[in-house]
């Protein structure tokens, strides 16, 4: 869990305060209709970083 979930969101923290125009989280399949607690903390992960990409995308005018 505090690997997944809470350093998600540090480095997540991390990356918008810092500007970061790329953010890659590698997860699996398993994420998607979690079954145990693993896959429901992948799943909360990737719902940190989607939410920390809209954030940025409405507060940072990144260059393409």
């Amino acid at each position: 869990m505090r690997n997944n979930i809470l350093s998600t969101n540090i480095l997540c923290k991390l990356a918008y305060k810092n500007k970061v125009n790329n953010f890659l989280l590698i997860s699996t399949d398993k994420a998607v209709r979690p079954t145990n607690i693993m896959g429901a903390s992948k799943r909360l992960s990737e719902l940190i970083v989607l939410a920390y990409g809209e954030k940025s995308k409405n507060n940072y005018k990144f260059k393409n």
